[in-house]
């Protein structure tokens, strides 16, 4: 075997890139003999991610020999999925582990898996070609007979659909396999369900953390501080709304200017505004920049046209903090069950099983808001009813009094 002496081709490694904890504790730094392909550069500031990031990483380094060990990840768009599996392959401790290279995959919302395969085993030797094989197994068989008993850790980010990833587990023995995605079922087919880690947004100290590192001069003063947290409080501590924000600030004239500054982050207290904020995303095979607007669309053609229908009937729906039970969804977006599941599964809507609660983000409340005046009126009248039927239970009336006000506050 010829190992391939382009594998670290697609490396350009910000040296400066260091993770720590609260504790002063490094976490990681990449090591110069690293043996990438494909794999993303370390953006320049990294945060609140350290426990998530340590977890993942010990799983990997620790998972007994198996050809099948899998773990995947899914959460939201935006949540920083892409950007934790990034991190976790310049870790010191899984480049140390897998000695002979990570390799990665990005696949999106059209892939060709074949292509993804071939790029595999060209990176492990230059000298094999394996496109002249037909098919996706042929080719997932030919790879794992290339990698034998080495140690590789193979990273397939963004997948969409059951189909992309079936082929994707092409590691031998020695090696393990991490999945990123919007979807929750396509996180279980690759992995199993008691190897998928749901990947939640910022919690608030770490959103402001990161908005500071990105935009510190926003910080510079009292009211502009204040103004700022309101703004990352907004959007729910998104990691990709905040690194938006933060782009947005950091190259305009309130870098600068007290009055800009001012101005600027009134500007963007519209939420319409925040969706159509852009940047290229991390991974992507192409520079063109995508808003977060374009990100939750993504997720949204990819359903069935019933399953939009229901999505966006969900913008009647005060955002969190409130919630609201599966009565009120069913009655609200007219659907099923089946079809509210498919919401949850692709991170369109939270599920809280503990108290059987759905709650939707604020970034997404923004994106869906005032879709469906029918959703709209179905709320309200849902709602009035359940008033009138309980005037004299003053726990249910607690309860359902924040959509009330919403609905009849917002909806007129």
């Amino acid at each position: 075997m010829t190992e391939n002496p382009n594998i670290n081709a697609d490396r350009d490694i910000n040296a400066n890139v260091v993770l720590a904890g609260d504790n002063g504790t490094v976490y990681f730094t990449t090591p110069p003999n690293a043996k990438f392909f494909g794999v993303p550069s370390m953006p320049k500031f990294f945060e609140g991610r350290n426990n998530e990031l340590n977890n993942l990483i010990d799983t990997l380094v620790s998972a007994k020999r198996s050809e099948d060990v899998a773990i995947a990840t899914n959460g939201m768009a935006g949540v920083g999925k892409t950007t934790l599996a990034v991190a976790i392959a310049h870790s010191s401790k899984i480049i140390n582990h897998f000695q002979h290279g990570i390799l990665w995959a990005g696949l999106g919302k059209s892939p060709d898996v074949k292509t993804e395969i071939a790029k595999w085993a060209e990176a492990i030797d230059s000298e094999v070609d394996i496109n002249h094989l037909v098919t996706e197994k042929e080719r997932c068989i030919a790879l794992k007979n290339l990698i034998g008993s080495r140690k590789y850790l193979l990273i397939v980010d963004d997948a969409w659909q059951l189909e992309d990833i079936e082929w994707l587990k092409c590691g031998g023995p020695n090696c393990q396999h991490l999945l990123t995605t919007r979807n929750a079922q396509v996180a279980r087919e690759f992995a199993g369900k008691k190897n998928v880690s749901n990947i939640h947004e910022f919690a608030p100290q770490d959103a402001y953390k990161f908005l500071q590192k990105l935009a510190p001069e926003v910080f510079s003063d009292k009211e502009s501080t204040s103004k700022a947290k309101s703004l990352v409080d907004s959007v729910g501590y998104l990691p990709l709304a905040v690194e938006l924000l933060g782009g947005y600030l950091s190259n305009s004239p309130a870098v600068y200017f007290g009055k800009s500054r001012s101005t600027t982050l009134q500007k963007l207290n519209d939420p319409e505004s925040r969706l159509k904020l852009a940047q290229a995303r991390l991974g992507a095979n192409t520079s063109n920049k995508i808003s977060l607007e374009d990100a939750i669309r993504l997720s949204v053609t990819m359903l069935p046209k019933k399953a939009q229908l229901a999505f966006y009937a969900l913008g009647a729906f005060a955002p969190k903090p409130e919630n609201f039970d599966l009565e009120a969804a069913l009655a609200v977006t007219n659907s099923d069950d089946q079809t509210l599941a498919l919401l949850i599964d692709a991170n369109l809507v939270e599920w809280d099983h503990v108290n059987e609660m759905f709650q939707l983000h604020q970034t997404i409340a923004a994106f869906v808001q005032g879709n469906s005046l029918e959703a709209a009126k179905r709320h309200r009248k849902y709602y009035l009813g359940k008033f009138n039927s309980n005037k004299a239970n003053w726990q249910v009336i607690e309860k359902i009094y924040p959509q009330l006000e919403w609905g009849f506050n917002n909806f007129v």
